[in-house]
C-alpha cells in the first residue's frame, strides 16, 4: 500500500474519507499536507481585512482600507484592488523560500486545486481573462518555472505580459524604498489587445508586499483596454 507523504513536513498522512472534506478549506489538501502544517496557513479570507489589498486588519477599525492602500488612492487614479487568500506569516515564508528559491516544484499543488476553486467560485464571469505575473527570463531559467504559473497549472490563463529588462532584480532582495520605486519592468505582449479589450482581467502573483509589481502588470495591461482588472495574490 502507498503511503501518501505530507510535502510539507515529510510525515505520513492518515487516509481521510469523510464527504465533509470535499467541501472544506483545509479537506482539499488532506493527501498532500498534514493537518497540522494546512493549520499553520492563515487563510485570509474569513479575517477582516482591507478592501484594497486583503490584509489584515483590526476588527474594531471603522476604515476598510490599510494607510498603504490610502497612499496609493491619492497617488494612482487606476480603480485596482487585490484579494490575498493567505498571511505572509512565518510558515508561508518557509513555503515561499522552499518553492521559489529552493526550487521545490512539488510544492505548487498545496495550492493549485485550491486557487483554482476559489476563482471558479468568486469569479464566473465567462468574459475573465487570468494574467500570471511573469518573471524574468534569467530567473525562469535559473529556477526552472515560472512559481506564478505553476500556482495556476490548474487554471486557463494568458500569458500577456514580459519583462522589459531580462535580468529583473527580484524583489524580495529589495527594501521597501527600492520596490517603491522600481520602474515599470513588463510590457503587454504583442497579439493579446484583443483577448483582453473589454474583458475582466485578474492579474495573480504569488506574494503581496507594497503593491508595486502587481500594480505595475495591472498598469501593462490597462493599455490594451479592459472592462474591468483585478488581483489575486497566494499571500499578502
Amino acid at each position: 500500500m502507498k503511503l501518501n507523504i505530507c510535502l510539507v513536513c515529510g510525515g505520513i498522512l492518515a487516509p481521510s474519507f469523510k464527504l465533509e472534506d470535499l467541501f472544506s478549506v483545509a479537506g482539499l489538501n488532506k493527501r498532500l499536507v498534514c493537518s497540522t502544517c494546512w493549520s499553520k496557513f492563515e487563510y485570509l479570507p474569513q479575517r477582516v481585512t482591507c478592501q484594497g489589498c486583503g490584509r489584515c486588519i483590526d476588527e474594531s477599525s471603522r476604515e476598510r482600507i490599510c494607510p498603504d492602500c490610502t497612499r496609493w488612492l491619492v497617488n494612482e487614479e487606476m480603480d485596482f484592488n487585490n484579494v490575498a487568500l493567505f498571511a505572509y506569516n512565518l510558515w508561508m515564508k518557509e513555503y515561499m523560500h522552499r518553492y521559489k528559491f529552493i526550487g521545490d516544484y512539488r510544492l505548487r499543488l498545496i495550492f493549485t486545486q485550491f486557487i483554482k476553486n476559489y476563482i471558479r467560485t468568486n469569479y464566473p464571469n465567462r468574459n475573465l481573462v487570468v494574467v500570471p505575473v511573469p518573471v524574468a527570463p534569467e530567473t525562469s531559467a535559473l529556477r526552472g518555472f515560472n512559481q506564478v504559473q505553476g500556482l495556476l497549472e490548474d487554471v486557463d490563463y494568458l500569458e500577456a505580459l514580459h519583462t522589459i529588462d531580462s535580468k529583473k532584480s527580484p524583489q524580495s532582495a529589495k527594501n521597501r524604498f527600492e520596490r517603491m520605486s522600481t520602474s515599470q519592468p513588463f510590457a503587454l505582449i504583442q497579439g493579446c489587445e484583443k483577448q483582453i479589450y473589454d474583458k475582466n482581467v485578474l492579474i495573480v502573483d504569488d506574494v503581496y508586499t507594497t503593491g508595486r509589481t502587481i500594480r505595475h502588470a495591472a498598469t501593462a495591461v490597462l493599455m490594451a483596454n479592459p472592462r474591468k482588472i483585478m488581483g489575486l495574490t497566494l499571500a499578502r
